[in-house]
């Protein structure tokens, strides 16, 4: 857990540091490639984070949940800083903008979907969705859904909108294809993470935790050993590490902090 909160103290700061030394000194805007990196990173970071602090408090019930979804941002990040970061960086931002045009044109829609969701959403009015998104009617969405698709006709040679944002060469169609494409190399964990732990992400393991027998029931306390959660989250996080630095021009900075944790390293044994 030591090296665990050393990589997560880094983390923190990475992004401030990449601003600062990378894009201040020369003047260089953050494009959308680099939104969608960072962003990915800082998600990666904070589940990190979250799962220290459940290990931390002894509870382990959602343990496998966050790991599978460390796992996710690890692999995403892995393949966004790629030669090829900036056709897969604008297709995971034009597939989020036109999922969340659609979602929104379901949330005020007149059917029985709408409806629901509204509820779920505190029963705002139709008209109050619309003035808060600037939006006067669907066809307005449908006008935007078309403006995504113009401005990144770049990504739209390779796929279609109903693919997944990463499938730009045609063969890539869910995230186990992903995790076995060349270059990302990461059958084995996804056969571990996504396999053997998702018990817990399909809720097929609430009965594990109860005892029954004959006109009496008991709950069972069955903690989870965090040692596997903690080690491959540092592990996916030092990786991102990694590759973020040299791929922002901060080798030296990346040098810095391995002899940093070369060092505490040797300390603790």
């Amino acid at each position: 857990m030591k090296m665990l909160k050393k990589t997560l103290k880094e983390s923190n700061g990475a992004i401030q540091l990449i601003i600062n030394n990378y894009f201040n000194p020369k003047n260089k805007i953050l494009e959308v490639e680099d939104v969608v990196i960072l962003a990915f990173f800082e998600d990666l970071t904070e589940k990190v984070e979250s799962l220290r602090l459940l290990v931390e408090e002894s509870k382990s019930a959602s343990l496998d949940t966050i790991l599978r979804s460390i796992f996710e941002s690890y692999v995403y990040l892995k393949l966004l800083l790629k030669n090829d970061y900036m056709l897969y960086g604008r297709s995971y931002f034009a597939a989020k903008k036109i999922n969340n045009l659609q979602m929104f044109h379901k949330t005020i829609s007149q059917g029985k979907q709408g409806e629901a969701i509204r509820e779920l959403l505190g029963d705002p009015t139709i008209e109050d969705l619309k003035r808060k998104a600037n939006i006067e009617d669907a066809e307005d969405i449908d006008t935007e859904i078309i403006k995504v698709k113009e401005d990144f006709s770049d990504v739209f040679k390779h796929r279609n909108e109903k693919q997944v944002w990463y499938n730009l060469d045609g063969k890539t169609a869910n995230f186990e294809q992903l995790c076995n494409k060349k270059g990302i190399d990461m059958s084995a964990e996804y056969d571990l993470i996504y396999r053997s732990l998702s018990k817990e992400v399909h809720a097929k393991d609430v009965l594990n935790r109860w005892r029954f027998e004959k006109e009496q029931f008991s709950i069972l306390e069955q903690p989870t050993d965090p040692r596997m959660h903690i080690s491959m989250s540092n592990t996916f996080l030092l990786n991102t590490i990694d590759r973020l630095y040299p791929f922002y021009g901060l080798k030296s900075k990346l040098r810095k902090f391995r002899t940093f944790l070369g060092i505490n390293y040797k300390l603790s044994k």
